[in-house]
């Protein structure tokens, strides 16, 4: 293999540029590059953060799944994700995963996955937590649009 000494050096310079605008904007943030590489998410501090419910909240991502958590009260809305699961778990509370074949009743601890295309309604008891993990195509509320679907663009990162 022939490299090109001068295509290699421009290469060289536009990866030092690009680390430099990095390396600056992490020391702006507090945070060095070896922090930004070890940084824990402690997720009872998350739910602490907000109190509103049936909107949920980006946590992380990891391989094209979003990682949100949300607090629900009552009923949220009849609906479905044609193409994708949706894993539930629940750190606090019940949730109850009504299904038109049955209900799933989730208690602090337990998780669940709704399989791509099944109708399902979240219920939850008064101040339930829980999170979910979704590849990050999932609409909140499948195709259905109501007063409580929160769209992608508008999920919060906390």
């Amino acid at each position: 293999m022939v490299v090109n000494v001068s295509t290699l050096n421009k290469v060289v310079s536009k990866a030092a540029s690009r680390l430099s605008v990095l390396t600056r904007f992490l020391d702006f943030l507090g945070v060095s590059d070896e922090e930004s590489s070890l940084n824990k998410i402690n997720i009872s501090e998350k739910f602490r953060l907000f109190s509103d419910e049936w909107t949920p909240k980006i946590l992380a991502e990891s391989n094209g799944q979003l990682i949100k958590i949300a607090k629900g009260s009552g009923e949220l809305v009849w609906h479905a994700h044609d193409n994708e699961d949706e894993l539930f778990i629940v750190f606090k509370g019940q949730l109850t995963l009504q299904l038109r074949n049955g209900n799933v009743v989730l208690n602090t601890g337990e998780m669940y996955v709704v399989p791509k295309g099944v109708e399902h309604c979240p219920k939850a008891e008064t101040d339930t937590h829980f999170m979910m993990v979704e590849p990050s195509s999932t609409a909140h509320t499948g195709e259905l649009q109501s007063e409580v679907t929160v769209s992608s663009d508008k999920q919060e990162w906390i």
